[in-house]
């Protein structure tokens, strides 16, 4: 992956993790959760596009994330093209196997 990275390729501690349902308080760092480090989420501005559709966003805490906020996520990405529209597209891989058994996912913030 170019933007995104699994639990084993983690590089020290500034990353935000997409963890698949509902946050549950105390639990971090999951081996089936989705990486992204922080100068990445700076560098595209993705944070961005998570406040465009989910004012409540905070790269500091959790935000749930649906189907249809995802969808927004998607279709903004789509719009901007280039490295957020890659970076967007990877996630959504994973993303797609979360939707198998979970109505949403959390974006935990550093």
């Amino acid at each position: 992956m170019r933007f995104f990275c699994v639990k084993s390729e983690l590089k020290g501690t500034c990353y935000h993790e997409f963890q698949k349902g509902e946050w549950e308080e105390g639990s971090f760092w999951k081996e089936d959760s989705l990486y992204l480090h922080d100068d990445v989420l700076r560098s595209l501005k993705l944070y961005k596009v998570f406040q465009a559709v989910n004012p409540d966003y905070t790269d500091y805490g959790e935000t749930k994330m649906d189907k249809n906020k995802w969808n927004q996520v998607l279709r903004i990405a789509d719009v901007m093209g280039g490295d957020v529209k890659a970076a967007v597209e990877e996630a959504h891989q994973w993303v797609i196997q979360v939707w198998k058994t979970e109505a949403n996912f959390t974006i935990l913030g550093i």
